[in-house]
């Protein structure tokens, strides 16, 4: 692993071994915070209304069908955005933020670069960042496909600006799957990929609408 002399490296030239080696991170195959995450029940009040479900099964009909064909910006545009919407993310004291810049210095080194989508507070520019997530199209090729170790990365550089001691939460897709993280202390754990092509998709929702829940315990 090579550090520029200005001790500066971006979030994309991370990959998984190294982030774990540099700022000695340990995986673990479950964790009570991920497992809380992934099982949490909404309360009534979070109930989809018909429009959202109905717009939300043509699109997935959509995605079943072309998925495999469509580019980043097409996935995002297309299925991603939707999702990402009817999270309902847009509150009074925190936003949905994408492709804003992240630096922090961890361990000595500057981490940074742009993240894909974040949730934040602040009102119109990001604050303490809660929530990242990082989409790709196809499966992990090489160093610079790596996004385990870049969202890592962007998570590491998160918990430092946030500097307490509550944990951080991300997403990474490749394709149809969505995979769920979480970074605590020094410690992460990843979920078990869910198609968004499936009935999972359900799921997905439920567990991304969760985050609202989770940052409203981080504010009170």
């Amino acid at each position: 692993m090579s550090v520029p002399k200005n001790n500066t490296r971006s979030f994309n030239q991370w990959t998984q071994q190294e982030v774990e080696k540099v700022f000695k991170l340990t995986r673990h195959q479950t964790h009570q915070t991920l497992q809380n995450w992934l099982t949490m029940t909404l309360p009534p009040e979070f109930t989809f209304p018909v429009w959202q479900v109905e717009l939300l099964a043509a699109k997935r009909q959509e995605a079943i069908e072309l998925i495999d064909s469509w580019s980043e910006q097409e996935l995002l545009l297309r299925y991603v955005s939707f999702i990402l919407e009817f999270a309902h993310f847009n509150q009074q004291t925190y936003q949905p933020f994408a492709q804003r810049a992240l630096k922090a210095k961890v361990n000595g080194i500057w981490l940074s670069g742009v993240v894909d989508f974040m949730v934040a507070s602040g009102r119109y520019e990001p604050e303490a960042p809660y929530f990242l997530l990082h989409e790709y199209k196809r499966a992990k090729l090489g160093h610079e496909s790596d996004p385990v170790g870049q969202l890592l990365a962007t998570m590491l550089a998160a918990q430092t600006l946030n500097n307490n001691a509550q944990p951080i939460y991300g997403t990474y897709l490749i394709g149809r799957n969505w995979y769920f993280v979480v970074l605590d202390k020094q410690d992460y754990a990843i979920s078990l990929p869910f198609d968004s092509t499936k009935d999972e998709l359900q799921d997905i929702l439920r567990i991304m609408n969760s985050l609202n829940i989770l940052i409203g315990r981080f504010l009170q």
